[in-house]
């Protein structure tokens, strides 16, 4: 019996934590004001519309950041790729995957570094 507790209750975390990380992936619905063209990144704790207007170099962007709930445009502006990054180019469909959110100054990337952040910053 305590076996089969143990079991049933194994089964109802994992339900759970499954149920969790779809929450945290589901994009909020989008506001009338944001670009069918951006995509929603964050979590549970709230994220941001990004959208990439126009690539003007390998590692040089026009990027719009769009709040989450109100679509208001938070940033329109031109974005480069830190000089610390080990990538030196980039292209627009790896950007889109790899942001990770903004901080209010430069948007975060998930870009694999030993040791480095990878970041866009403006220009």
């Amino acid at each position: 019996m305590k076996q089969y507790i143990i079991i049933v209750v194994n089964f109802l975390l994992l339900l759970s934590c499954t149920q969790c990380n779809t929450l945290m992936t589901k994009s909020p619905e989008r506001p009338k004001n944001v670009p069918d063209s951006a995509q929603w990144v964050g979590g549970v704790d709230g994220g941001n519309w990004y959208r990439i207007k126009k690539v003007l170099s390998a590692n040089t962007f026009e990027i719009n950041v769009y709040n989450e709930s109100s679509g208001e445009l938070e940033i329109d502006t031109t974005f480069i790729l830190n000089t610390d990054c080990t990538f030196k180019s980039i292209d627009s469909i790896t950007l889109a995957k790899s942001i990770n959110g903004y901080d209010g100054e430069k948007i975060l990337l998930l870009l694999p570094e030993k040791g480095k952040k990878c970041f866009l910053m403006p220009q």
